[in-house]
């Protein structure tokens, strides 16, 4: 009994160091990382203050002048913004298309029938479209994206993460036939769904 409790009080130290030289390892890599940045953060930095119409610490106005800040980047920013949305997120088009490839493989159908063998890989084709296209719509992907492509303007750098899987909770009443009365009953339904997000670009390495 007493060599067991010895063998697994060995263990768990054996554990702990080389969870210990994990960590250390990892802090390393992060401080590595932050040190690499430093010059992009600071550039981020200058962008937001030209962005905010706003003089950063390193400016020095010499007394009695104007300290006004004609801010034209957010201006010119604003516009570029608006158009590269314009361009990338139609909102009455899809900014992509599914089609077939000109011989297509479809399991069961053999490939001299090509007529046949077209029209149904083009249906499969739109169907999945259609599916996209719901996904899309349900993670409201277009908002997600022109939050990217803000940050995009005003930093230089633009970051979205898809697809992560979110949980998705319906509700839906139905009505049953109990003993010739009418009874409601409340269904839940939870599925897990892709979605999209904006990571901030001073969160991502």
């Amino acid at each position: 009994m007493q060599d067991t409790e010895y063998q697994q009080a060995e263990q768990d130290e054996q554990a702990k160091q080389r969870l210990q030289v994990l960590v250390g390892r990892l802090q390393n890599m992060a401080n590595d990382r932050v040190q690499k940045r430093e010059l992009i953060e600071k550039r981020w930095l200058e962008d937001l203050n030209q962005w905010n119409g706003e003089y950063g610490e390193d400016v020095k106005i010499p007394k009695g002048r104007s300290r006004v800040f004609v801010n034209l980047t957010r201006r010119k920013a604003n516009f570029a913004e608006g158009r590269l949305g314009e361009m990338l997120l139609p909102t009455d088009d899809r900014n992509y298309a599914i089609k077939s490839t000109p011989v297509p493989d479809v399991p069961g159908i053999p490939k001299p029938n090509r007529e046949l063998l077209s029209d149904i890989a083009q249906k499969k084709a739109t169907a999945m479209q259609d599916e996209i296209d719901d996904q899309l719509a349900e993670c409201d992907y277009n908002s997600v994206a022109r939050r990217m492509i803000h940050d995009g303007i005003v930093l230089g750098t633009g970051v979205i993460k898809s697809p992560v899987l979110r949980r998705s909770v319906s509700k839906r009443y139905t009505i049953n036939d109990v003993m010739g009365m009418k009874v409601s009953k409340m269904e839940i339904k939870e599925e897990i769904k892709p979605g999209a997000e904006v990571v901030s670009p001073w969160h991502f390495f």
